[in-house]
């Protein structure tokens, strides 16, 4: 009986994303290939255009839109094409990412009410964080941090305040692991389900992890051995 893909990410995803963290840090050849990737898929960030048929909307939904980039990242890092390039990149790393719809009102001085927050797969706890193995009072089951209803739709993600593993407080302690709920419908759940049913992603770069680093260390002999 094969293993259900569930029980692979559950498994082995925290494992896997750390080392594939680790060659996007430390390997020349798999951050070559992640900026591959994200320049393949997305280039300079991709622009949507208006094709309602109706020239005035268009050019009404294309101006929203203009007035949108510069102010859609909610960490006000960068715009909506840097927001997109950023994404990628973690979904190629990581093997999945999440972007959050944060609503926010005209009083805050943005002409657009929304912003997009992009998450890490950390975000979301791999292990069961509820009582009765995951079934909860109303019958809605928890499947690695994801509340599915009893038709198997999407209702809440079960996310961490903040990063459970990063440091706050002038990096003196941890955060903590408190948990919100978040709407379904404010979640973009960026990930390839390769398996019918997978609820979470994983990098990439898995498969080839081993080959990337043999690749690095043997062209780093190959060129100590040229200089000698």
């Amino acid at each position: 009986v094969g293993i259900g893909v569930n029980a692979v990410t559950q498994a082995d995803l925290a494992t896997l994303r750390a080392r594939s963290r680790g060659a996007d840090r430390n390997s020349g050849t798999f951050r070559k290939a992640k900026h591959a990737m994200v320049n393949a898929l997305v280039g300079k960030g991709i622009k949507p255009q208006s094709a309602t048929g109706n020239p005035e909307l268009d050019a009404a939904v294309d101006a929203l839109w203009s007035r949108f980039v510069p102010v859609a990242d909610a960490d006000d890092r960068g715009d909506a094409y840097w927001l997109q390039r950023q994404a990628v990149g973690s979904w190629v790393v990581s093997g999945e990412v999440f972007l959050r719809r944060r609503s926010r009102s005209m009083s805050d001085g943005i002409p657009i009410p929304v912003e997009i927050q992009a998450l890490e797969s950390d975000m979301l706890p791999l292990t069961d964080i509820t009582p009765n193995g995951g079934i909860l009072r109303d019958g809605d089951v928890v499947n690695q941090g994801v509340v599915f209803n009893a038709k198997g739709k999407r209702r809440w993600y079960l996310m961490y305040r903040n990063h459970p593993s990063d440091l706050i407080d002038n990096f003196t302690t941890f955060s903590s692991t408190e948990v919100v709920r978040i709407p379904a419908r404010d979640i973009s759940h960026v990930y390839d389900a390769d398996r019918p049913g997978q609820v979470r992603g994983l990098p990439w770069g898995a498969c080839v992890l081993e080959d990337m680093v043999a690749l690095d260390e043997y062209l780093y002999n190959e060129a100590v051995r040229q200089e000698s």
